[in-house]
C-alpha cells in the first residue's frame, strides 16, 4: 500500500504470510533546483536491512548522501551525479542531462531570470547565459527571459520563443537584447515655454519621429554623442535642438530644458 503526501512525498508499506517479512519506505524525491529529498527504508526480514539517504538537488549536480545496514554490515555512500555540456563554445556542468537541454543567451546582460513554461529555472551569467537541462525532446519548450531584469536602458525584440529540440541534443536560444542609448528630452522654445504637447520631434540621425508629451518631453533612442532633432509645432512652423548624450549604465537620463532654435524660412 503507497500513501502518498503531498506532490513529492509518499510511504510504501508491504509485508507477505510466506516468510513473515514486511517493509516500510518512505520517500520524497528533489525536483527542483534547491530541493531536498530522502528515502528511508526497513524490512522486518530476520537478516534486517536497514538504509536512509538524503538527496540535495544543486544547480551542477545531484548530491546524494546514505548510510545502508544490511546483514549486519555497514555501508556509507556518496555520489554526485551530472553533466558536461559544449555548446556554442561554452562549457556547462549541470544535472544530468535525460532527454535534451539548452542554452539562453539574454544578449550579454547578466542576472536575467530564465523561465521554462512559466517557471523560474535560474538567472543568466555574467555572460548572459543559462544551461536549462530537462527539456522534452521532438516537443514544444517555452522559453523566456524576465523582461522586469532588463535594465532601463536596453531593449529586446522579443522576450519568449518555443524551441523543438532533437533527443540527447542542445539548442541555443538568443534573445536580441540591445542598448537603447536614449533620453528623456525636455523641450522649451526660445522664450523658454515648454514646447506644445501633440508636437513632434525626429532624430535627424535616424528619421525617428516621436511625439511631444506634456511638459514637452520626448523620448528618444539610439542618441550618439552629438545630436541633432528637428521639433514641428502645432502650428507648423519648425525649430532645431543641438545638444549631447553620455550613455549612464542602467538608466534612462533627462536632458533639459533644452532650447528650440526657430528655423528661418
Amino acid at each position: 500500500m503507497t500513501i502518498p503526501f503531498g506532490r513529492r512525498s509518499s510511504v510504501s508499506v508491504s509485508g507477505g504470510t510466506g516468510g513473515g517479512y514486511g517493509q516500510v519506505q518512505a520517500q520524497q524525491s528533489a525536483v527542483s533546483f534547491g530541493d531536498w529529498g530522502y528515502q528511508a527504508y526497513v524490512s522486518a526480514d530476520p537478516r534486517g536491512h536497514e538504509f536512509i539517504q538524503a538527496q540535495y538537488k544543486a544547480r551542477r549536480a545531484l548530491l546524494s548522501a546514505g548510510v545502508d545496514v544490511n546483514n549486519g554490515q555497514t555501508t556509507v555512500n556518496l555520489e554526485s551525479q551530472g553533466a558536461l555540456s559544449l555548446i556554442g563554445g561554452d562549457l556547462y556542468a549541470s544535472n544530468t542531462v535525460n532527454d535534451s537541454f539548452a542554452v539562453v543567451d539574454s544578449g550579454g546582460l547578466g542576472h536575467v531570470r530564465v523561465l521554462q513554461e512559466n517557471r523560474n529555472v535560474g538567472s543568466t551569467n555574467s555572460k548572459g547565459r543559462l544551461l536549462v537541462p530537462d527539456l522534452r525532446a521532438f516537443d514544444i519548450n517555452r522559453l523566456a527571459i524576465d523582461p522586469t531584469d532588463i535594465s532601463q536602458d536596453a531593449t529586446a525584440d522579443v522576450t519568449a520563443r518555443e524551441v523543438r529540440p532533437q533527443n540527447r541534443s542542445g539548442v541555443l536560444v538568443k534573445f536580441r537584447v540591445k542598448m537603447s542609448h536614449g533620453a528623456l528630452l525636455r523641450l522649451v522654445n526660445e522664450a523658454g515655454a515648454v514646447v506644445p504637447m501633440g508636437s513632434t520631434a525626429t532624430l535627424r540621425a535616424t528619421g525617428v519621429t516621436v511625439p511631444v508629451g506634456y511638459d514637452g518631453e520626448a523620448y528618444i533612442h539610439d542618441l550618439d554623442l552629438h545630436n541633432e532633432v528637428s521639433v514641428q509645432g502645432l502650428d507648423g512652423r519648425r525649430c532645431t535642438v543641438l545638444f549631447q548624450y553620455r550613455s549612464i549604465p542602467g538608466e534612462i537620463p533627462t536632458i533639459g530644458p533644452l532650447p528650440c532654435r526657430e528655423q528661418k524660412r
